[in-house]
C-alpha cells in the first residue's frame, strides 16, 4: 500500500504567531491589500532605512531640542501660555507663591470678593483648565527638588516639556506603522515632523498643545487599528466558518484523501480529513482575553486627553471620520463584542478622573471642559475679548512659506490625479488629506486664530508630505533609475529631497538674537528672553525685597524665572501694577493653602501717562530695590547703580547711599501731582475695581478737588457703597445733588475708556 506523503509546516514568525490579525494562515494575500486595507511589512524586502532609524532620529530631536531651550538666548516667550497655563502654575503649587490667571482660579466666593473678580465669575471666566498638566510639572519639580535640585525650574521644565514633545516624531512613525504597516513611508513621516520648524518652535516652548500630541497621535492610531480590526475579524470568521462546513462535508462523506479547497480557506490548500477547528477559537478568545487591558488603557486616555483638551473631540472625529463607512458596515460585530464596552467604560473612567482631579484642585464640583467650550463656543468671548482674525489668517502661514505652499500644492495635485487608484497607500493619503482639509477648515471658522491652535493639524499634513514623498520616489525610480539597483536610486532621490526640506526648516529656525523671533511671539515682542535673564540674575542674590520691571509681565517666566517670593511692580498693557503681598489671594491646594498673586485683585494702579506718580511710589517704597528697565528708558541717574546688563535690558540696584537717599527724597517732594481728571478718575475707577479702595478714594477726592463733575460723585457713591461706609456714601450723595439733578446723581458712573482694547463688551 502506498505511504501518504507526510507534510511539514513551515514555523511562523515571531511576530506572526503573537498577532494572528496579519499571520498568512489567517488572512492570505487579502492582508497585504484587501481587508486590513494597508500593506504589511515583509521582512524579507529590505526597506529604504535602516532598523531601528526612528530611534536615531528621536534621540538627534532629543539632544538637539534639549541643548536649544537650556541657552539663554532661547529663553523667550512664545506666547503667554506657555508661562501662566503651564510653568507658572506649577511653580505656585510647589512654592506656594507664583502667578495664577483666571482660568485657574476656583468660582469667586466670599464677602471680600473684588468687583473685577465678580465680573469674571459672571463671565464664566473660572476653572477653565484642568490641573492635570501644571500638576505633572509640579511631580517633576518635586522630585527634582528632593534630589537636591537647586537650580532653575525654568530650565528643567522647558527641558522636560522638550524631552516629551521629542517623542512627537517617534509617535508618528508609530502612527504611520499602526495604520499602514510600512516602515520605509513610516519613516519619511518621522524626519519631516522632526525637521519642521513650526513643531520645533511649539515643542520647545511649554504650551498644552505640544505637550500632549505625542501621546495623542498614539492613541489615534491605535484607535484606527482598533475599528479596522472588526472588519479583519468578520473575514476571518466567516473564512473559518467556509472551512468547518468544508471539513463538515468531508467528514460526512468519509474520504480518506487530501483534497483541496478554494482559496478563501485562507491559504491552506491541504485539509486533512480530521481537523481539530478549536485552535481558531482558542487564537480569537486567547487575543481578546489578552488585549482586555490594552482596550480599556486606550479607551481612558482617549477619554482623559479630551478632558484635559476639549479641543481635541474635533481631531478625533475628523481623523476617524473617513473610517466610519467601514464602522457602519461592521457595526453588528462591533456592538457585538465585548471590546469595544470596555472601550467605552475606559473612556468613561478617564473623564471621571479629570471631573475628579478638578474637585480636587478647585474644592469644589466643577468641570473644565465645560467651562472652557460655554467660553469659547457657546458665547464666543474668546474672540471679542482677544479679537478676531481674517477668514484666512492660517492660509498666510501655508503661502508666506515657499516650502509649505510648494508641499500643499504637490499633495492636491496628487490626491487629485490618484483619486480613482485603488493602491492602499493612495487611499491613506485621500483619508489624510481629507482629515487636514476638515480640521483646517475647522480652526479657520473660529473668529480668534492662532498658529499654536494648528499644531495637530501640521502634523496631519507632514504625514500627508510623507505619503507624497513615498509616492515620488517610487515613481521616480520607475522611470528614472539612476542606479542598476532601484533600492539605491529610490534612496538616493529620498536624501536629496530630504535634505532640500531639512536645510529649508533649519534656516527658518527663529533666533532672538536676529529679531527673527517677531513673527512668531505674541504681539511681535522681541525682548523677552533679555527680560528673563536679568530676572534670572535677580534670582540668585540674596537682598531682594522687591522688584519693578518696566515690561509687560505676560511675556516673562514670572515667579518661575525669579524665583524671589517678593512683591511685584510691572507693565501690564497700558498700566503698571502693583502686586503685594497684602494682595494676594489664598487658595487651597494638595500641598496646603498657598498665596497666589492674580491680575483681578492689585495694591496699586498707575496708568502710563502718569509715569511721574510711578517715579514717586518707587523712591516712597523703598523695597522694590531692584529695577528691570530697558536700556533706552530715561530715568534718574542717582540713587540706583547699574548691576547686570543682557542684551536690551538692564538690572539697576537702589544704592541706599545716605546722601543719594537725600537725593531721592528731594525728587520725591518736587514731583507734583498729576492735575489731569480724566487720568485720574481712569485710576480710581480700576483701583475701585480691582479691591485697592483707599488709594482709589484718594484719587476721587483729588479730581473733585480739581474739577468736581457729575461723575466723580458718583464714583464715589459707589466707592463708599463697596466699602461698606453709608455715612460717607450719603455725604457724598447729598453734596451731587446739591450740584446736579437728584435722578442722575443715583445712576452709575459711565466707564472711562482711553485705548481701544478696552471698549471690548461681552453683553
Amino acid at each position: 500500500m502506498k505511504q501518504r506523503k507526510k507534510h511539514i509546516s513551515t514555523p511562523r514568525p515571531r511576530d506572526q504567531m503573537r498577532n494572528p490579525l496579519i499571520a498568512d494562515g489567517f488572512l492570505g494575500n487579502n492582508c497585504k491589500k484587501g481587508n486590513h486595507g494597508y500593506d504589511v511589512d515583509n521582512e524579507d524586502v529590505q526597506g529604504l532605512f535602516p532598523r531601528y532609524s526612528e530611534w536615531i532620529v528621536f534621540v538627534v530631536t532629543l539632544v538637539l531640542r534639549c541643548n536649544y531651550v537650556s541657552q539663554k538666548d532661547n529663553w523667550w516667550v512664545l506666547h503667554p501660555d506657555e508661562i501662566f497655563q503651564a510653568m507658572e502654575v506649577a511653580y505656585s503649587e510647589l512654592q506656594g507663591y507664583g502667578f495664577r490667571p483666571y482660568e485657574f482660579l476656583p468660582p469667586a466666593s466670599g464677602p471680600n470678593v473684588t468687583s473685577a473678580r465678580m465680573q469674571e465669575r459672571m463671565l464664566g471666566m473660572y476653572a477653565m483648565r484642568s490641573f492635570i498638566y501644571p500638576r505633572i510639572l509640579t511631580g517633576v519639580g518635586y522630585i527634582a527638588l528632593l534630589l537636591g535640585y537647586n537650580s532653575s525650574l525654568f530650565v528643567l521644565w522647558r527641558i522636560f516639556h522638550a524631552s516629551i514633545t521629542s517623542c512627537l516624531p517617534l509617535s508618528v512613525y508609530v502612527f504611520c506603522k499602526v495604520v499602514t504597516g510600512n516602515h520605509d513611508l513610516s519613516m519619511i513621516s518621522c524626519i519631516l515632523v522632526a525637521s519642521s520648524t513650526h513643531l520645533w518652535v511649539f515643542g520647545t516652548h511649554t504650551l498644552l498643545n505640544s505637550f500632549f500630541s505625542p501621546f495623542v497621535f498614539l492613541v489615534i492610531g491605535y484607535l484606527i487599528k482598533f475599528i479596522t480590526a472588526f472588519s479583519v475579524e468578520n473575514n476571518i470568521n466567516g473564512n473559518v466558518q467556509e472551512m468547518r462546513n468544508g471539513i463538515q462535508h468531508i467528514n460526512n462523506n468519509n474520504n480518506d484523501y487530501n483534497i483541496h479547497t478554494m482559496n478563501n480557506c485562507n491559504g491552506i490548500h491541504r485539509c486533512n480529513k480530521q481537523v481539530d477547528t478549536s485552535n481558531y477559537e482558542s487564537v480569537q478568545i486567547g487575543r481578546s482575553e489578552s488585549r482586555v487591558c490594552h482596550v480599556f488603557v486606550l479607551g481612558y486616555f482617549s477619554g482623559l486627553f479630551v478632558y484635559i483638551r476639549p479641543d481635541l473631540l474635533s481631531l478625533l472625529i475628523c481623523v476617524l471620520l473617513p473610517y466610519m463607512p467601514r464602522v457602519l458596515t461592521h457595526l453588528k460585530a462591533m456592538l457585538s463584542s465585548i471590546r469595544i464596552y470596555i472601550c467605552i467604560s475606559g473612556c468613561v473612567t478617564g473623564i471621571l478622573t479629570g471631573v475628579l482631579e478638578d474637585f480636587l484642585s478647585y474644592g469644589s464640583f466643577v468641570v473644565t471642559p465645560y467651562q472652557w467650550i460655554s467660553f469659547n463656543v457657546f458665547n464666543g468671548y474668546a474672540k471679542r475679548m482677544f479679537g478676531t482674525m481674517p477668514a484666512l489668517f492660517y492660509l498666510q502661514i501655508f503661502f508666506g512659506n515657499n516650502i509649505l505652499l510648494f508641499l500643499s500644492v504637490s499633495i492636491l495635485i496628487v490626491t487629485i490625479y490618484t483619486f480613482n487608484r485603488t493602491s492602499a497607500i493612495h487611499d491613506f493619503l485621500r483619508k489624510t488629506s481629507l482629515t487636514f482639509i476638515c480640521m483646517f477648515l475647522m480652526y479657520s471658522l473660529q473668529g480668534h486664530k492662532e498658529a499654536r491652535f494648528l499644531h495637530d493639524a501640521i502634523v496631519l499634513f507632514y504625514i500627508c508630505c510623507g505619503l507624497l514623498l513615498y509616492i515620488l520616489v517610487q515613481h521616480l525610480s520607475s522611470v528614472v533609475s539612476i542606479f542598476s539597483s532601484k533600492r539605491l536610486s529610490q534612496q538616493v532621490y529620498l536624501c536629496f529631497l530630504l535634505f532640500c526640506f531639512i536645510s529649508s526648516q533649519y534656516q527658518s529656525v527663529p533666533n532672538s538674537t536676529d529679531n527673527s523671533v517677531k513673527d512668531w511671539t505674541y504681539e511681535g515682542k522681541t525682548d523677552s528672553h533679555d527680560v528673563n535673564v536679568c530676572l534670572d540674575f535677580i534670582g540668585q542674590q540674596s537682598d531682594v525685597t522687591g522688584v519693578f520691571m518696566d515690561r509687560d509681565i505676560h511675556m516673562t517666566g514670572g515667579y518661575t524665572v525669579l524665583r524671589q517670593n517678593v512683591p511685584w511692580f510691572s507693565l501690564i498693557n497700558t498700566e503698571f501694577r502693583e502686586f503685594s503681598k497684602e494682595s494676594r489671594l489664598a487658595v487651597w491646594s494638595f500641598y496646603g493653602n498657598r498665596e497666589i498673586s492674580i491680575t483681578s485683585q492689585i495694591s496699586n494702579y498707575v496708568h502710563i501717562q502718569n509715569t511721574p506718580f510711578l517715579l514717586k511710589c518707587l523712591i516712597r517704597q523703598k523695597e522694590y530695590n531692584y529695577l528691570v528697565m530697558k536700556i533706552t528708558r530715561q530715568f534718574i541717574t542717582r540713587g540706583y547703580v547699574e548691576v547686570f546688563r543682557y542684551g536690551t535690558m538692564h538690572v539697576l540696584k537702589r544704592s541706599f547711599d545716605s546722601q543719594e537717599e537725600s537725593y531721592l527724597e528731594k525728587v520725591e517732594k518736587s514731583i507734583t501731582d498729576n492735575r489731569n481728571t480724566t487720568i485720574l478718575k481712569y485710576e480710581g475707577q480700576w483701583l475701585m475695581s480691582y479691591g485697592s479702595y483707599n488709594l482709589a478714594e484718594n484719587k476721587f477726592i483729588k479730581s473733585a478737588e480739581i474739577n468736581s463733575d457729575l461723575q466723580v460723585y458718583q464714583f464715589l457713591v459707589e466707592l463708599y457703597r463697596r466699602k461698606g461706609e453709608p455715612v460717607k456714601a450719603r455725604d457724598a450723595f447729598t453734596a451731587c445733588k446739591q450740584k446736579f439733578v437728584e435722578a442722575d446723581c443715583l445712576k452709575n458712573a459711565r466707564k472711562i475708556t482711553l485705548f481701544e482694547h478696552e471698549r471690548i463688551s461681552l453683553k
